[in-house]
């Protein structure tokens, strides 16, 4: 999300498209016919505005903002304002706006009055998203009402005009500008442990305070409510269709359930000589996606590596791993996304120091997993995410697949949280045991949780750029207010993909 200073810079530009009566040299011009009109307007309007010494929200100065209006000829369009460094339109350094932030359908009536509705017809766009408390993440509605633009023919050239400025056409540089701002389309993506273990296995309580049938689906309508475009989830075991009914009644799709833990099925499984290990053929791995994105899953694969059968977290029962999907934005840009599960650490064993099995076949499952990305390595951005069951104070996280990934010359890699909340500094590494914050109910160390949002841009091709970064511990909760839905908090980040 972009930050209070280039917000404020946003807003000012439309209060001066707002001041005033639109002015020419001249009073005196030709209404063109209705048709005239609508053919003239569509294509790209640009307006370009100095701002020498601003600095924007990641501390790089801007000395310009371009704003922008797309007009296609199915009645449908959207805004888009970009910061620039002056002369560098082709890296913008921010950019916000376009047809999922604010889009908007059109009509010009016979009199030569356009008229901009948002797309759900209420004529307010949204354009910026900030809490009451300052904090990135919520919603502020009701900016800008987009009613009383006018086309006029002036000195024999249609323009669009409100206020004391025009935004009169682009010339072909100005279209490669406007074009690149276009291309830079955001897109949120959250992970989140659901927390989907069954209550009870056989006579042995396993999930008591899990969510189960009655709070899966307030999960699913949490997620909804956030508008989140892609959602990564882990241990959806028995409480899939709980989950699911909400999704599907939104228009959400979904990949292939994994299943869930059926003790019958393994009692079968066992009886026909199948070893204990992996005798739950699930990894509760499943992910949701807005219909606007197409979304196809490229592997499933399971973990060399794990340690825990009936202890350590019993992470060799299941068949833990990850799936890896090719998502395209709406904008037909595309992205390699990761979601994962993996080895777990008790707290006690974390307290006694005896996770070091855990964490061993941790380090064998990040090598396993960089290894995979190097393989598959292209031009397409790569996001890894879920429940990854490390703090990088005690996982070596950075030595064996930040550094090792780096190391190549093929990409850099970023964590959204490492990034947006610690200036790009990653935690060192620490001698002893290492728990989650006392009164932590969502396994939080020092803002840090075992959910982590990775991406990586391949050198030379397009890159994404976090916005925000934010974990949810405070809305995702029961009726009480004060109940977490589940034993994992949402990890969230709106990207900026830039071509």
């Amino acid at each position: 999300m972009m930050k209070l200073k280039f917000f404020a810079v946003f807003v000012a530009v439309w209060l001066m498209l707002g001041m005033s009566a639109c002015t020419n040299n001249s009073d005196d011009f030709a209404l063109p016919s209705q048709e005239e009109m609508e053919a003239s307007l569509i294509g790209l309007w640009y307006e370009e505005f100095d701002f020498a010494g601003k600095v924007e929200d990641t501390g790089e100065a801007f000395t310009s903002v371009v704003l922008a209006m797309q007009v296609n000829d199915d009645h449908t369009g959207c805004l888009y304002a970009g910061a620039f460094d002056k002369g560098h339109y082709d890296n913008p350094l921010v950019v916000v706006g376009g047809p999922d932030e604010a889009g908007f359908t059109w009509r010009i009536d016979s009199n030569g009055v356009l008229t901009l509705k948002a797309t759900d017809g209420s004529g307010i766009v949204e354009l910026a998203h900030t809490r009451a408390d300052g904090s990135t993440g919520g919603d502020v509605r009701n900016l800008v009402t987009l009613y009383g633009w006018e086309t006029k023919l002036v000195n024999g050239q249609t323009v669009i005009c409100r206020g004391s400025n025009v935004l009169t056409s682009a010339n072909a540089e100005q279209t490669a500008v406007v074009e690149n701002i276009a291309k830079g389309e955001a897109f949120t993506l959250v992970t989140l442990n659901v927390d989907g273990m069954p209550k009870k296995i056989l006579f042995f309580d396993v999930n008591t305070e899990g969510p189960a049938e009655e709070f899966s689906p307030v999960i699913a309508r949490y997620l909804i409510n956030k508008n989140f475009d892609i959602i990564l989830t882990q241990e959806n075991f028995n409480y899939h269709a709980e989950l699911t009914a909400p999704f599907d009644s939104a228009g959400y799709r979904h990949d292939i359930w994994g299943g869930g833990i059926d003790v019958e099925q393994a009692f079968d499984r066992l009886s026909q000589g199948e070893e204990l290990e992996g005798i739950f053929h699930i990894d509760g791995l499943t992910a949701f996606w807005s219909p606007k994105l197409q979304v196809a899953r490229e592997d499933s694969v399971r973990w060399n590596a794990g340690f825990g059968l009936i202890d350590h977290g019993w992470d060799t029962m299941v068949r833990k791993g990850f799936r890896s999907y090719d998502v395209t934005l709406s904008g037909g840009n595309h992205v390699l996304v990761y979601n994962m599960h993996m080895d777990a650490s008790d707290g006690k064993d974390e307290v006694k120091g005896e996770d070091g099995k855990d964490r061993r076949a941790r380090m064998v499952q990040w090598r396993q997993l960089r290894d995979h990305i190097l393989a598959h390595l292209d031009s397409r951005p790569v996001i890894v995410t879920g429940d990854l069951n490390s703090y990088y104070e005690r996982d070596s996280i950075c030595s064996q697949f930040i550094d090792v990934i780096e190391q190549t010359g093929r990409a850099t890699v970023g964590d959204a949280w490492v990034t947006l909340e610690r200036d790009g500094k990653f935690p060192a590494m620490v001698e002893g045991p290492v728990t989650n914050d006392p009164g932590s109910t969502t396994w939080a160390l020092k803002g840090q949780t075992l959910d982590k949002i990775i991406y990586i841009n391949p050198k030379g091709g397009p890159q994404l750029k976090p916005l925000s970064f934010c974990i949810d511990s405070a809305t995702y909760v029961r009726a009480d207010g004060k109940t977490s839905l589940g034993d994992h908090a949402p990890v969230s980040v709106k990207f900026r993909f830039l071509p």
